[in-house]
């Protein structure tokens, strides 16, 4: 974690003007970045040259190091989440697809001996998981905050996709965190939902709702 300080009543008071780190993304820049729930780590979606390809980068705060590029994407990122215990990080983009990776390497230290050969693609193998097809753009993501015994061998994620339909995902993992099997759970309509709570009075009238509606 970073340090915290206080300041003493009687000190005054001063913007910080101190830069600690400046972090490279690519030469388009980048869209999206998420900072790991503990505070240490951030990931990047960054936009390069070539036919507008994006890339996600995860750089150690603390150190202001690079420490893992996941080139998986094709088409612009748009929403990059961490889950509970900050062990994956799922990638939602234009490309029709969901990405969920394997993480678990930075908090232990067992990722370092990678990180001099950050620009080998090959090294996606490494942190990928699986991915999750979709009809058309996928603009949002997130992980359920699972609390059940079976959650260090399954992933439950919650996407929602350009064809105005939200998904619920289940991933089974294998003893070394990879994919073993994935499906789709449940599947909502968001227009058919809005139309039942316009016909039952408002959006937030929750009590006159049916249980198909919700």
């Amino acid at each position: 974690m970073l340090k915290r300080w206080e300041k003493f009543t009687d000190f005054p008071s001063e913007l910080p003007d101190t830069k600690l780190w400046k972090l490279d993304t690519e030469a388009l820049g980048a869209l999206r970045l998420q900072f790991s729930h503990n505070g240490r780590h951030l990931a990047i979606a960054c936009t390069t040259q070539q036919a507008s390809k994006t890339l996600i980068k995860v750089y150690d705060v603390e150190a202001g190091e690079l420490k893992a590029v996941l080139r998986g994407h094709h088409d612009l990122i748009h929403d990059l989440q961490w889950s509970r215990g900050d062990d994956f990080l799922l990638s939602t983009s234009a490309d029709c697809s969901l990405k969920i990776w394997d993480l678990s390497g930075l908090k232990d230290g067992s990722n370092d001996s990678y990180t001099d050969r950050l620009n080998y693609t090959e090294n996606d193998a490494r942190y990928f998981v699986c991915q999750l097809l979709h009809p058309s753009y996928v603009y949002g993501g997130g992980f359920y905050p699972d609390t059940a015994e079976e959650r260090d061998s399954r992933l439950i994620v919650a996407s929602v996709c350009y064809d105005q339909r939200v998904r619920l995902w289940l991933v089974t993992l294998d003893l070394e965190g990879r994919a073993q099997q994935q499906e789709c759970l449940l599947e909502l309509n968001i227009l058919d939902r809005a139309e039942a709570a316009k016909t039952a009075g408002g959006l937030y009238d929750h009590d006159n709702l049916d249980d198909e509606a919700l």
